[in-house]
């Protein structure tokens, strides 16, 4: 008997923060020999021919090589979910559609390519290839054993090569529903509406499909690309497939459309719309926003009260229509801010709080007592400004409570994910000003979540429901030292 593969992950495109398991066999080989243990060797890359073959293994993508003792069914189970978690990570940059750096296609900010200008990924005109939220993976299985209990360990050369895979830098929640095919078990990623191929699919959000934007808005969509067969088993060879090559927008005024359709055509801008095994390549963020818009060259209409925005393959709708209706700053004056957070696909939602905010500041000094006088002059002097107890430095938090409007159920169950992100920002809207004033800490700012508790509100419990959330600016305010 032969190693095998046992047990594998149902599908090729996983969480990267989700147990990814496999289970090898050769019974055998266990029950013939002595200091049996099943080797795993993984490999992660951003492109796929980086992976290395059996024959030729790519030195510079092996990450681990890990070992087990066969259990009492004489398999060895590997979970390598808590591993490969380390090699994926948000995108907060913009930057290049080939992950080798080689020659390809940049995202924009106002014109300005990202070899020429770093900007955030929430600024981006058009299209922008992730940079770090996918990767492609490939994990050889091997065995290693004595004859005798005086014998030496001798690794085989029976090896098994696994499918390639492609994780990206997502969770699930413990209630969400696995598929389990002969003990392969997965997350139907295609059966869920999260690959784009029918008009009712859905962009890596779970937001609703109704949201709420202002003139300068920045704000962006993600949406899985150039997959073939959906995430089902070798689904990332050559071939065909619905990908999405454009996204379209409509505005509307009075319940008319107004201005022309906006169609973004995904070959430029920051992604290449192909099934090329670059891991780049296969989820991409759209700018979505106004202001986004705006600095691709489109901006709004003179009137207007919301736009639709879908993804296209060859004409054909291959998304659910998303609808951004036109917000206006509270008329009482009510400062609004604009939260931006990290969902559990690894890309991005934002909200807008116009509601009452209040700023306050807490403040840690640490102080000494100084001497009162001149005692190193030619004669002791009074100085009304010296002595006394003075601080020698202060630490200074800024705290903004926050109050949403009168919100919707749904909107009610996604501003949980707000509740939980471990990554929050304050975004700024779109400014005239010229970029030679500089970008860097212009739009992003920091903060956490401070509230502990969230309540979860419905409209048969609560009727009318608000939200109010505590945030902390992340940098604190500096001062003198003395």
């Amino acid at each position: 008997m032969a190693l095998t593969i046992h047990q594998k992950p149902l599908y090729d495109l996983l969480h990267s923060g989700e147990k990814i398991i496999y289970t090898v066999k050769d019974l055998q080989y266990v029950t013939n020999n002595v200091k049996v243990k099943y080797i795993a060797r993984v490999y992660v890359a951003p492109k796929v021919q980086d992976l290395g073959l059996t024959s030729n293994l790519a030195a510079n993508s092996l990450i681990a090589v890990l070992k087990t003792n066969p259990n009492s069914a004489g398999v060895g189970i590997f979970d390598f979910g808590a591993i490969l978690d380390n090699y994926v990570s948000p995108d907060f940059e913009g930057g290049n559609a080939n992950s080798d750096g080689s020659s390809a296609q940049f995202s924009s900010f106002k014109s300005n390519t990202y070899d020429q200008q770093r900007h955030d990924i929430h600024l981006i005109d058009a299209f922008c290839a992730n940079q770090n939220a996918c990767r492609y993976v490939r994990i050889i299985f091997n065995m290693e054993g004595a004859g005798s209990l005086q014998g030496e360990v001798i690794e085989t050369q029976n090896h098994q090569t696994a499918d390639e895979l492609v994780i990206f830098n997502g969770y699930l929640q413990n209630t969400e529903i696995l598929n389990e095919v002969s003990g392969n078990f997965g997350y139907n990623l295609s059966y869920h509406k999260y690959i784009l191929n029918d008009d009712n699919d859905e962009f890596l959000t779970e937001a609703p499909k109704i949201q709420y934007i202002r003139e300068k808005d920045y704000q962006t969509l993600a949406f899985f690309n150039n997959l073939q067969n959906g995430g089902t088993p070798g689904s990332f060879g050559v071939g065909s497939s619905n990908e999405v090559d454009s996204i379209k927008i409509q505005y509307y005024y009075n319940g008319a459309t107004v201005g022309s359709l906006i169609t973004n055509v995904v070959t430029n801008n920051g992604v290449i719309n192909n099934l090329q095994t670059d891991s780049n390549r296969k989820l991409t963020y759209f700018g979505v926003g106004t202001a986004n818009q705006k600095n691709n060259g489109n901006p709004q209409p003179s009137n207007w009260d919301y736009y639709t925005v879908q993804a296209f393959d060859g004409g054909v709708a291959i998304s659910d229509i998303y609808y951004f209706y036109k917000q206006e700053d509270d008329c009482k004056g009510f400062e609004t801010i604009r939260l931006c957070w990290l969902n559990k696909f690894g890309t991005w939602d934002y909200y807008n709080f116009t509601k009452k905010s209040i700023r306050t500041f807490s403040k840690e000094a640490v102080s000494f007592q100084s001497l009162e006088g001149t005692w190193n002059g030619d004669k002791f002097s009074m100085e009304g400004y010296k002595g006394g107890k003075k601080i020698y430095k202060s630490k200074a938090t800024e705290i903004v409570i926050l109050n949403t409007d009168f919100i919707t159920d749904e909107e009610a169950i996604w501003l949980e994910s707000l509740f939980v992100s471990n990554h929050v920002y304050i975004l700024s809207q779109n400014s005239n000003d010229a970029n030679n004033q500089g970008t860097l800490r212009k739009y992003v700012e920091p903060v956490f979540m401070a509230s502990s508790e969230l309540e979860r509100q419905t409209t048969a419990n609560n009727g009318k429901k608000q939200y109010t959330f505590s945030i902390n600016k992340s940098k604190m305010r500096k001062t003198h030292r003395t």
